[in-house]
């Protein structure tokens, strides 16, 4: 029987791994896209035919840095739609107080029987800390407390976890009545911290803080809802390749929240290949580009670029999803 499953190609913008703070780059993306490689390659072709010829590989990071290239991309883009093109995007500021409630909060609610997952306090609270937590508390700590949480979960770092609990110690004694409560729960999530580093120094466990891996999972099964199993072709990652075994597993990974097991991915296959000589994944790469230069005009209050303006209606199109923060997602975690 001929296999009759479609090929989808994926790229990433601005994946900086577990260096969550890096300033250059405060917004990760990852997009999708399904076109045949004649169409792409015709899309590709005419982005060139409009720039100079020193331009080189077509990347969306110099194409998007001249008039020219901003040109030639918007001459083709608006002709994804959302059949052709989508996007997962991550806020990674936002991101690391989520992994704080994820490895901190959630694992010492669980411990005492509540779930936290499941009654969306995990999602709350870590909007809560997002937005109120540099307004009720000294901004400079909390950024500091991010930081030190981030340097001492990645391998190889001098940041110890007496490095972090005194952040997070130094934080709360600068916050108002009633958020000081919220950051408790973290300094009273030692134990679980030191479990999680000692998974990480053993090798057990890796890049606990990269975009790649969760987003990709959240963009394959949006797509897999539309199209149902496909083919995954992916520019070329080692953090992918490295964590292929889990996504082609994850069917048979122990469910976070009891009653909701895991799903499997809707890939048939991941291979990887050479965007510069791949069309679709060049398209991919516009995509993700696209994406993440909106979100992080977004992100930092930069939305005044008139190319952003431009883009801003596709992004909004072709994005699906993201780590996003949401002051509607707010709830008060219940007392532990």
């Amino acid at each position: 029987m001929p296999d009759e499953a479609p090929t989808v190609y994926a790229d990433e913008s601005s994946n900086s791994g577990e260096n969550l703070v890096d300033p250059y780059q405060p917004v990760f993306a990852v997009a999708a896209v399904r076109l045949s490689a004649v169409d792409a390659q015709a899309m590709v072709q005419s982005v060139l035919d409009a720039v100079p010829p020193r331009q080189g590989e077509p990347k969306y990071g110099s194409l998007a840095k001249s008039r020219q290239g901003q040109a030639a991309l918007m001459s083709v883009l608006p002709t994804l739609g959302e059949d052709a093109a989508s996007a997962f995007v991550a806020h990674k500021r936002f991101m690391i107080i989520s992994k704080m409630v994820d490895y901190l909060a959630v694992e010492l609610a669980w411990a005492a029987g509540h779930d936290m997952y499941a009654d969306g306090s995990a999602v709350g609270l870590a909007n809560l800390m997002h937005l109120a937590g540099p307004v009720f508390g000294d901004e400079s700590a909390y950024e500091a407390m991010l930081a030190t949480f981030v340097n001492a979960i990645r391998p190889n770092q001098p940041t110890t976890l007496d490095d972090l609990f005194d952040a997070i110690e130094a934080y709360r004694r600068t916050t108002r009545e009633g958020l000081d409560t919220h950051v408790g729960r973290l300094l009273a999530a030692r134990w679980h911290a030191q479990d999680l580093v000692d998974l990480i120094d053993a090798r057990k466990i890796r890049d606990v803080l990269d975009p790649a891996v969760p987003c990709l999972i959240e963009l394959c099964r949006h797509v897999g809802a539309a199209i149902g199993e496909f083919h995954l072709v992916h520019d070329s990652s080692k953090t992918i390749n490295r964590h292929l075994p889990l996504l082609l597993s994850l069917d048979q990974v122990p469910a976070v929240t009891p009653g909701l097991p895991a799903q499997a991915l809707p890939v048939v296959d991941i291979t990887f290949a050479d965007s510069s000589t791949t069309p679709q994944l060049i398209i991919a790469d516009w995509v993700a580009g696209a994406v993440r230069q909106v979100g992080q005009a977004w992100a930092t209050g930069t939305d005044d670029d008139p190319f952003v303006a431009q883009l801003a209606p596709l992004a909004e199109r072709w994005t699906v999803g993201g780590v996003w923060p949401n002051k509607d997602l707010i709830t008060m975690p219940r007392r532990i």
